[in-house]
């Protein structure tokens, strides 16, 4: 029988926060980094090379325009995509993923294999419509 004792969570347990908001857990931590709808989507496009804000617009169906610059605000201020901006009529803006955002391929290419494994196993269907319409992700 478990105890009282060692169910209780210490205060050394407990999930700390920044003063920015962000935990301290590094799973909450890069929970937070990768959350939002589309920001998985943007990552795999961007994983391609450098687009323009357009091409993601058209690459990415259902994103709206203020979503998908609110998701690239974030992405560029976490360090994980950067922004150039080109000073030309009309003016250009380009990302790209860092190579802190480019580390995070591997991730996404583990998320598709469980994805992959779960619906064979347990689903037992055949997998639809993907975003990687390439196939496995290759890492």
């Amino acid at each position: 029988m478990v105890g009282m004792k060692n169910d209780t969570i210490r205060d050394s347990q407990r999930i700390k926060i920044l003063p920015d908001g962000r935990s301290t857990c590094p799973v909450h931590l890069t929970m937070g980094i990768l959350s939002g709808k589309w920001k998985l989507s943007l990552l795999w496009q961007l994983h391609h090379g450098t687009k323009r804000f357009g091409v993601l617009r058209r690459a990415i169906p259902g994103i709206t325009q203020a979503m998908l610059s609110s998701q690239l605000q974030e992405l560029v201020a976490d360090g994980i995509a950067s922004k150039q901006e080109f000073a030309e009529l009309p003016p250009r803006t380009e990302y790209s993923l860092t190579p802190l955002g480019l580390s995070l391929i591997p991730v996404i290419a583990s998320l598709e294999r469980w994805g992959i494994d779960y619906i064979q196993d347990y689903k037992k269907e055949q997998h639809g419509d993907c975003l990687w319409t390439e196939g496995m992700v290759k890492v």
